[in-house]
């Protein structure tokens, strides 16, 4: 198969989209155009709040903090009281000296959590006890949300910085890393992001569009590069890529399916030969 654009890339992505969810193009689409400069967060309580959804956004970290179903929203509604309301200044004054307490603390006021199993360092609520403190250090290392978002933007100015700024809140929050980094800045009001996981990682390497063993800040930047020839934002390429190989079209209010990776790759490479 002969190099494929970024445009015809997403276009073909598009169509598949539209086929498979028996024509939602104008849904998916308007799922993958929500986030824009104008869509970021207006207090550090949101923001703080969003970097710990990031933070736990992994299949195994997300169904060990969160659950599933009616859960998730249980967890969400206690995880707000016993984080007092995610104020991440209160959180430092009462447990900044150390994650066991705040541990200890979580197991009392949280469902999911009184059944943690102890097991060292590898105990998911253990490590979300790390993040949670951290997290809440980096945002108060901000007196106003606009000043997190005035560094992020001087940090990015030049675009050649790009993977600088998930790199080095990747730094500052325990368990983050340089993916989960990206989904905090992609939903924080910065669309010039994407997530380069699992899913945008398989397909580029299927489609020939990145080697498989590219550093995440290489397929951050392939995925920026693709979407510039679409001139779509990377946070829309991103989205509509990840709905298709995730299957989870359940994000954009539509049906949970399989993944698809392999059926549109096969679609793309069938169109490539005509």
């Amino acid at each position: 198969m002969g190099p494929i654009t970024g445009k015809e890339l997403f276009d073909r992505a598009c169509d598949f989209a539209d086929k498979i969810t028996d024509g939602h193009r104008e849904k998916i689409l308007a799922h993958a155009t929500a986030m824009t400069v104008h869509s970021r967060h207006e207090t550090k309580k949101a923001l703080f709040f969003r970097l710990l959804g990031s933070v736990t956004n992994a299949n195994m970290k997300a169904k060990v903090i969160w659950g599933s179903g009616a859960t998730i929203q249980q967890t969400a509604n206690e995880l707000r009281k016993a984080l007092l309301d995610y104020d991440a200044s209160e959180v430092l004054k009462k447990w900044g000296a150390g994650h066991e307490a705040l541990l200890e603390h979580l197991k009392k006021g949280v469902t999911r959590a009184k059944d943690a199993r102890d097991s060292g360092d590898r105990s998911i609520w253990l490590q979300f006890a790390k993040s949670t403190l951290s997290a809440a250090a980096f945002v108060e290392s901000f007196p106003e949300v606009g000043d997190f978002y005035r560094w992020a933007e001087q940090l990015i100015e030049d675009p050649r910085n790009s993977a600088a700024l998930p790199l080095v809140i990747s730094q500052e929050v325990f368990g983050l890393g340089y993916t989960l980094a990206c989904d905090f800045i992609k939903e924080s009001g910065f669309p010039g992001y994407g997530k380069p996981d699992t899913h945008i990682r398989n397909l580029l390497f299927d489609l020939e569009l990145c080697p498989r063993d590219a550093p995440d800040y290489v397929v951050q930047r392939r995925l920026i590069e693709l979407a510039k020839e679409a001139d779509v934002t990377p946070y829309t390429f991103d989205k509509v890529l990840y709905l298709i190989g995730s299957g989870r079209f359940d994000d954009a209010g539509l049906a949970k399916i399989k993944g698809q990776r392999a059926q549109f790759v096969e679609s793309v490479r069938r169109q490539a030969q005509r």
